[in-house]
């Protein structure tokens, strides 16, 4: 039985991984292998039982061979570097920053309205930690973005490298 609501970044996420191992005609366990991840932890994706955390989304965008974006998104996103997946974390802390900025809200405002302990934010915008998608996913909303917006690249000096209109 799902753990979050229909429509929600996991349910899309896990549908997303599901469908995309099956476009390659991968098992679960090639998949998680590749991913370096256990089976049961993909069949819990897939089944929308757990919310993943960056790394993992990360680890199965490189298995399945395609752009962390592309789970949020039916647009086409060009297939990952090591790079982009490796600084994944930091992508979506420093987009969280800059669109939090953009938006004019503090740290303690984002937190309150996303429902996240005190100083949270500062923790994700220094250190970069291993998110769930859950926690993404309530900063993404109380930004009024698509998920896929924090997850968007970002170039060396912190800034998108792709424009959104999200």
């Amino acid at each position: 039985m799902p753990d979050h609501p229909a429509g929600s970044a996991s349910d899309r996420f896990g549908r997303h991984v599901r469908s995309r191992r099956s476009e390659l005609d991968m098992t679960v366990r090639d998949v998680a292998r590749e991913a370096g991840i256990s089976p049961n932890t993909l069949v819990l994706i897939e089944k929308n039982a757990t919310s993943a955390q960056l790394d993992t989304i990360g680890r199965l965008a490189g298995a399945l061979k395609i752009d962390p974006c592309a789970f949020f998104s039916d647009d086409c996103f060009p297939p990952p570097t090591r790079e982009r997946l490796a600084l994944l974390r930091r992508c979506v802390a420093e987009n969280i920053c800059s669109i939090r900025n953009s938006r004019g809200l503090s740290q303690r405002v984002l937190e309150h309205g996303a429902d996240l302990p005190d100083r949270y934010v500062a923790k994700i915008e220094a250190n970069a930690p291993n998110l769930t998608l859950a926690v993404v996913e309530k900063i993404a909303s109380r930004l009024s973005v698509a998920v896929v917006v924090l997850f968007h690249p970002i170039d060396l000096n912190g800034h998108h490298a792709t424009q959104t209109n999200a």
